[in-house]
């Protein structure tokens, strides 16, 4: 996620000419993406056990050393899961850039267009993460952000509930799926 704002952010300074509060703030969540990114880095490979002393409690000494375990042993693991990570962000850029594409046209800044309202929707996700799907927090932001870049607030709006319908559907599949099964199991 890390990456993804960092590349967003910098797509948004080198497409746009934001405002000096706009750039401040892009400057910021750019600068804080780094710092995770080296933070992690630094945490897999020093595994310095932070958490368990502050917090000292079984539970968290047990749940840090599986996690320092699992980045040491499994080494290819670690980088599939990056990988998948990536084609995760990867594949949301694509969703909003076609759906640019049928709502806007298609125009010349339109996948740069989509990485900014993909870093946006993620930064959104991680802030309002206790806010059930995200409902209105993701529009209302969608829906700025779409503003700010000159392609309509309805556009950002209706991005925003294309993605909605499709955690609700994805959801529902999903409850499905696990109802059968405990059907079956009985």
């Amino acid at each position: 996620v890390a990456i993804m704002v960092m590349v967003g952010t910098l797509a948004f300074l080198l497409g746009y000419r934001p405002t000096n509060a706009v750039l401040t703030i892009s400057l910021v969540l750019g600068t804080i993406a780094i710092v995770s990114v080296l933070a992690v880095w630094w945490l897999l490979s020093s595994q310095p056990r932070l958490i368990s002393r502050f917090l000292r409690h079984a539970a968290v000494r047990d749940a840090e050393d599986r996690v320092f375990r699992f980045a040491a042993s499994r080494k290819s693991r670690v980088g599939q899961i990056l990988l998948l990570e990536f084609s995760f962000h990867v594949a949301a850029v694509l969703e909003i850039y076609f759906l640019l594409t049928l709502l806007a046209g298609n125009g010349h800044r339109m996948l740069l267009n989509a990485l900014i309202l993909g870093t946006v929707e993620r930064l959104i996700t991680i802030a309002f993460k206790f806010v059930p799907l995200r409902l209105g927090v993701d529009h209302i932001g969608a829906g700025s952000a779409a503003d700010l870049l000159g392609i309509g607030t309805a556009t950002g709006i209706t991005i925003a509930t294309v993605r909605t319908a499709r955690n609700l559907l994805w959801a529902a599949i999903g409850v499905t799926l696990f109802l059968r099964r405990s059907a079956d199991n009985k």
